[in-house]
C-alpha cells in the first residue's frame, strides 16, 4: 500500500515539475525583448536538463528513508545558491550596489561612513572604478551582456571618490564580515571588481549556509520550520547576494535554534561555555539591525532546572540580554548620527531635523501613530505577504512571481502543524514572551521605517517590506505549532515535500530571472 502511495507521489510531483517546464518555456518565449533563436533554444535545452535532473532527484527523495532536514539543506541551498548567484547579475539585488560599496569600505578599515555635512548625506570612500559592477540600460534593465566590458576594470588604488550610500550608512560592518572576507579573498586573486563582486557573494553563500546547517542540526524540534525558511526565494536571494539580509536572517536562526537546544534539549544544561555562546550570538543579532534586538529575550524562556540555581539563572540572563543591549544602544548612537544627518525634508520649508520631528509626533501622539500603523497594515499587507514568501526579488521589486507565495505559505503551515516533536513543548509562558517578541519587534520595524525613511505627512509608514520579518517567522510558525490541528504526515512527509517543492520552486525562479536579463 505505502509503495502504491509513493507511486503517485512521483507521478504527481513529476508531472508538475514537467508543467512547470513548459509555463517556463512561454515565459520566455514572451520575455519583451528579442532573443536570438539560437540562444533561445540554449537556454531551453538547459532547462531541459535541470527538469531532468529534478526528476531524478524527486525520485531518489520519495525512495529514501532517511533524509534528514540538515543534509537535505546542504543538498537544496547550495546548488540553488550557486545558481542564483550566476542567474542574477550583481547590482540586481536589494540594495546590492550600495551594499558592495559599503562591503568594499569595510575592507579597507572603515567601519564607520564618513557624513558629508556640506551636503546632507553619509558617503562611502572608495577607489572610484570599484563602483563598476554594474551597468544600467536604459528603464533600469540589466542583461548578462552588460557584464562582459566590465571584466577589463582593474581597481585603481591612486584615485579614491566619495559615493554617496545613505541607504547603508547605518548598518553595521558585522554584517558584512562574510562579504569583506570575499573581498580580501579576491584582492589576491584579481584586481577586477566584478569579479571581487561574485567571489564576495560565494562568501556570504558559504557563511549562511554554515549557519543554517548548525541552526537546524541543534534546534531540538521544528527542524523543518528552519528548513521551509531556507527555500524561500527571497532568502535565498540574501543568501547568494552581497546583502546583510542573509547573515541576518542566518544569525537570528541560529540564535532561536541555540536557545530551544538548551531550553528543551534533556541533556543540555546552560553552563558558561553555553552563556558565552548565547551572549555572542545576542550581540551579532543585536548589532546585525537595531530592530531585531528583542530576539534575545528569547533567552528567558530557558526554564531555572537548566542553571545551577535560580540567582545563576538571573546572573546569565542579565549577562546575555544586557551585552546585547549595550552593543546594539552603542550601534544606534552610531547609526542615528548617519539618520540625524542626512533626514532633514520632512516638512517643505523648515529646517528642523526630520528625525526629531518624526520622533516627536509619536511621542506627542501615539494614538495617531498606531492607527497610521494599523492603516498601513491594512493597505499593504498583500504587497508584504508576497515579499515575505518570496514572490518579489531583486532591487525594486522587478522580479514578480505572485503565485509562489501562497505555494510558500501553504507548504510553511502544513510544516507548522505538522511538527509532532513541537506540540506541548511550550508552556504557556513561554508562549507569551515568543508572542510578546514577534510584536515587540513588529512593531520596531515600522517605526524604524517611519524614522528613518517615510514621509511624517503621509497617512501611511513607507518603505517596509515583508523581507524584513523574515528573522521571526520561525517563531511566528512554532507559535501555529500550538493550534489544535491533527496532521498524518511525519516529519520526513514533510522534509519530502519541503525539498521537492524548493526544486519546483527554483526551476520557475531561474526562468524568471532568464526572462528579465537575457
Amino acid at each position: 500500500m505505502r509503495k502504491i502511495k509513493v507511486q503517485k507521489n512521483i507521478v504527481m510531483s513529476i508531472i508538475i515539475l514537467i508543467i512547470v517546464f513548459f509555463v517556463s518555456i512561454y515565459t520566455l518565449s514572451r520575455t519583451d525583448y528579442v532573443i536570438s533563436e539560437n540562444l533561445f533554444i540554449g537556454v531551453m535545452v538547459g532547462l531541459l536538463i535541470l527538469t531532468i535532473i529534478g526528476i531524478i532527484t524527486i525520485v531518489k527523495i520519495f525512495k529514501s528513508n532517511n533524509i534528514k532536514p540538515e543534509k537535505a539543506l546542504l543538498c537544496i541551498i547550495i546548488p540553488f545558491c550557486i545558481i542564483i548567484t550566476v542567474a542574477m547579475p550583481v547590482g540586481r539585488g536589494h540594495d546590492e550596489y550600495m551594499h558592495w560599496i559599503k562591503a568594499f569600505e569595510v575592507s579597507e578599515g572603515r567601519f564607520i561612513s564618513k557624513i558629508d555635512n556640506e551636503k546632507k548625506q553619509s558617503v562611502a570612500i572608495v577607489p572610484e572604478n570599484v563602483q563598476n559592477i554594474v551597468k544600467e540600460r536604459q528603464h533600469g534593465i540589466y542583461k548578462y551582456v552588460d557584464n562582459i566590458p566590465l571584466l577589463q576594470e582593474k581597481i585603481n588604488y591612486d584615485n579614491y571618490i566619495q559615493i554617496p550610500n545613505q541607504n547603508a550608512a547605518a548598518y553595521c560592518f558585522v554584517q558584512y564580515i562574510p562579504e569583506v572576507l570575499g573581498i580580501l579573498i579576491g584582492k589576491v586573486i584579481t584586481q577586477n571588481p566584478l569579479l571581487s563582486a561574485y567571489i564576495s557573494r560565494i562568501a556570504n553563500i558559504v557563511t549562511c549556509t554554515m549557519l543554517m546547517y548548525f541552526a537546524i542540526k541543534l534546534i531540538p524540534f521544528g527542524k523543518n520550520i528552519l528548513l521551509i525558511l531556507s527555500i524561500i526565494p527571497i532568502v535565498i536571494e540574501g543568501f547568494s547576494t552581497i546583502s546583510p539580509d542573509g547573515i541576518t536572517i542566518a544569525i537570528c536562526a541560529l540564535f532561536i535554534s541555540y536557545t530551544m537546544y538548551i531550553a528543551f534539549d534533556k541533556n543540555k544544561k546552560c553552563g558558561a561555555k553555553e552563556m558565552l555562546i548565547l551572549t555572542t550570538l545576542g550581540a551579532i543579532v543585536s548589532l546585525c539591525k537595531i530592530v531585531y534586538m528583542p530576539l534575545i529575550f528569547l533567552a528567558i524562556i530557558i526554564p531555572k532546572e537548566k542553571f545551577k540555581s535560580k540567582k545563576n539563572k538571573i546572573f546569565y540572563l542579565t549577562i546575555i540580554i544586557g551585552i546585547g543591549v549595550i552593543c546594539n544602544l552603542i550601534w544606534l548612537g552610531f547609526g542615528s548620527m548617519a539618520l540625524l544627518s542626512t533626514n532633514t525634508n520632512t516638512y517643505a520649508g523648515t529646517e528642523q531635523n526630520g528625525t526629531v520631528i518624526k520622533v516627536m509626533s509619536i511621542l506627542s501622539n501615539p494614538i495617531m501613530y498606531l492607527q497610521k500603523l494599523f492603516y498601513t497594515i491594512g493597505v499593504k499587507g498583500n504587497q508584504y505577504f508576497l515579499s515575505l514568501f518570496g514572490g518579489q526579488l531583486e532591487w525594486a521589486e522587478t522580479i514578480r512571481m505572485d503565485f509562489i507565495p501562497y505555494i510558500i505559505c501553504g507548504i510553511s503551515i502544513i510544516t507548522a502543524i505538522s511538527e509532532h516533536d513541537l506540540k506541548d513543548k511550550l508552556n504557556k509562558y513561554q508562549k507569551i514572551i515568543i508572542l510578546f517578541i514577534i510584536l515587540v519587534i513588529t512593531i520596531l520595524i515600522f517605526t524604524s521605517l517611519f524614522i528613518q525613511w517615510s514621509e511624517n505627512n503621509l497617512n501611511y509608514i513607507d518603505g517596509v517590506q515583508g523581507r524584513y520579518f523574515l528573522p521571526i517567522l520561525p517563531l511566528v510558525l512554532i507559535l501555529i505549532n500550538g493550534i489544535k490541528v491533527n496532521s498524518k504526515y511525519t516529519t520526513l512527509d514533510i522534509t519530502k515535500l519541503i525539498c521537492i517543492s524548493s526544486i519546483i520552486v527554483q526551476l520557475y525562479t531561474l526562468t524568471a530571472l532568464l526572462a528579465e536579463h537575457l
